[in-house]
């Protein structure tokens, strides 16, 4: 009887040893095809988890005029996103959030509270000047700041159609800025950012840094006070004689440099999403029209400069025969 019991024990221990001598096979095979087969794949997955790839803008390019004034040129404006598993200090915040951005405190209080949605947006792309109470929180782990750059034209309705506007991300969709739009906008560097299980973020020393490279600027060869008061004078002459429309280039005659070119009616670029296309096309440049007997003048004029003729002489022409007077 002993001996029957005993060998019914040793036949489950040999049972057993194989069972975990199996599984053990299996545990080695399973690391083997993770950690040498799939190698790849999940260090890929793995760094998806807590790398994060963090753009960092470049500033696009100035638009200058021939005596440095900035005809285009850039402002800060700010998502602003909190995090309220790590946000300290909720009541202050709530009540600066109240104060900025013209709401009830309840809606905030109640935001931080929200255990469901722990990331939320307070507002995007919002001026600086706006948010400086928000920013100056910078120590605050919940608070969550990211900077853009957008563009802003100084000079409003002046040139407008000349130097164009540009979409949300500030790609040149009009004007200068769409010619131009290689050399204005730069390279966005890049930056490694690691998070942990809380979600919180740290820059990843071991991961270089690119800087971005910020756009090339611009000198146009129009003058700031004479492209003003061409504008003015347009718009007054428009008004005057109650036509649609109108425009004006002013040329140095000894260069041929263009120092005002004006269309009108015009629009902000600051908010080009409120005109309709019409009003934004440069007509100095894309409508084509015929000038007619104005270039006569010209003709003359060089006739004249050349010693080719003489005031008094007659010149023959298609439609008649003309004298060049001198006053």
């Amino acid at each position: 009887m002993g001996k029957r019991r005993s060998d019914i024990l040793r036949g489950r221990l040999a049972v057993l040893k194989i069972l975990l001598t199996l599984f053990g096979l299996l545990i080695i095979t399973n690391l083997f095809r993770i950690q040498i087969l799939n190698h790849d794949y999940y260090m890929e997955l793995a760094e998806k988890q807590y790398n994060e790839n963090q753009r960092i803008p470049a500033s696009r390019g100035s638009i200058l005029d021939r005596n440095g004034y900035s005809m285009a040129t850039n402002t800060i404006h700010y998502d602003i996103a909190v995090d309220a598993e790590l946000l300290e200090n909720k009541e202050e915040i709530a009540q600066i959030c109240a104060r900025v951005f013209d709401e009830p405190v309840s809606k905030y209080r109640k935001m931080f509270r929200d255990k469901d949605d722990r990331h939320q947006y307070l507002a995007r792309r919002i001026p600086e000047e706006k948010v400086r109470p928000l920013i100056e929180r910078s120590n605050n782990p919940g608070l969550i700041k990211k900077a853009h750059f957008r563009r802003h034209y100084p000079y409003k309705t002046y040139a407008a159609q000349l130097i164009g506007y540009t979409d949300p991300d500030d790609k040149g969709i009009g004007g200068l800025e769409m010619q131009y739009d290689g050399l204005l906008r730069g390279r966005d560097g890049k930056a490694v950012i690691l998070r942990d299980g809380p979600q919180r973020r740290y820059f990843n020393a071991d991961s270089a840094l690119i800087d971005p490279v910020p756009g090339y600027n611009l000198i146009l060869t129009i003058d700031k006070t004479i492209q003003t008061v061409v504008e003015e004078e347009l718009r007054q002459g428009i008004d005057n004689s109650k036509a649609k429309s109108g425009m004006a280039i002013i040329m140095d005659p000894h260069k041929g440099e263009i120092l005002a070119m004006a269309n009108y009616p015009t629009f902000d670029p600051n908010s080009h999403k409120y005109y309709r296309n019409a009003k934004k096309r440069n007509r100095t440049i894309t409508d084509v029209f015929e000038p007619g007997s104005t270039q006569k003048l010209f003709t003359a004029a060089m006739l004249l400069q050349e010693n080719l003729k003489r005031p008094n002489d007659i010149v023959f022409c298609e439609q008649g025969r003309y004298k060049i007077y001198v006053r």
